[in-house]
């Protein structure tokens, strides 16, 4: 996968609101997952952290990648994911979804620049997602 992309580092103020709202960013891509019964049907009672742990894990990688600014960080943990989630009940299809509930969370969590800061590294990751689904297909 191509990882040329050039994808700024966040500038402080975007990093430190994304880490401000953080928290309320993982809550709301997780009620959004758990509205849609055909992406946690698999877990059962344990959809609600199953999907929490897996979302905040995503936020965290995020913000750290953000900060040094290397989309190859993110293919890394995208090709891990292509290989560990499936025997979770995880698809490629439910990790899109999630990626792009992310991009709506940040984009209502965080003021428009810094949204747009940090959206432009979710974006990446949403396309790099939509080509593996592509390819699986």
């Amino acid at each position: 996968m191509d990882t040329t992309v050039e994808l700024k580092p966040v500038s402080p103020a975007a990093l430190a609101a994304y880490r401000k709202h953080k928290t309320r960013i993982v809550e709301n891509v997780v009620a959004r997952a758990l509205e849609q019964p055909a992406e946690v049907a698999q877990h059962g009672d344990d959809a609600e952290r199953i999907v929490t742990a897996g979302i905040e894990f995503t936020a965290q990688v995020l913000e750290s990648v953000m900060q040094v600014g290397d989309p190859a960080l993110l293919d890394y943990q995208l090709s891990w994911a292509q290989d560990r989630l499936p025997h979770d009940g995880v698809s490629p299809a439910f990790v899109l979804s999630r990626f792009r509930n992310f991009a709506d969370s940040v984009a209502e969590a965080l003021a428009p620049a810094h949204a747009q800061e940090v959206n432009q590294w979710v974006n990446w990751l949403i396309n790099r997602q939509q080509a593996l689904v592509n390819a699986a297909a």
